[in-house]
């Protein structure tokens, strides 16, 4: 399950400059080949200057969890982008920094 409501902010005039979304997912993820289903879960929040284009990401946008093995693929923390460009990074955002290894080992493992 995916979804959340979404907040739109108008400047004095009534043109639209900021959105706010609150987004949730609830799921798994499956290798059929192997059988692993690692939880796949988010709560993020998402702001956006409709006049700037600047995207900021808070929150665990998406965990997957191993089970009886602990966390595999984390992207979590904040991230900011401008014109697409990730211009900050804190936390723990292995799909931004490519660091997949512990995710694929876990789902290739039999």
């Amino acid at each position: 399950m995916i979804g959340g409501p979404v907040f739109t902010f108008y400047d004095d005039n009534g043109a639209p400059i900021r959105t706010v979304a609150h987004i949730r997912s609830d799921g798994t993820l499956t290798n059929t080949q192997t059988g692993k289903t690692p939880a796949d879960n988010g709560n993020q929040t998402i702001t956006t200057d409709l006049v700037t284009g600047e995207v900021v990401v808070v929150g665990p946008s998406r965990v997957d969890t191993a089970p009886g093995g602990g966390v595999v693929l984390a992207q979590v923390g904040r991230i900011v982008r401008e014109n697409g460009l990730v211009t900050e990074l804190d936390g723990r955002n292995d799909l931004v920094t490519g660091d997949l290894a512990d995710f694929c080992a876990y789902m290739a493992a039999p």
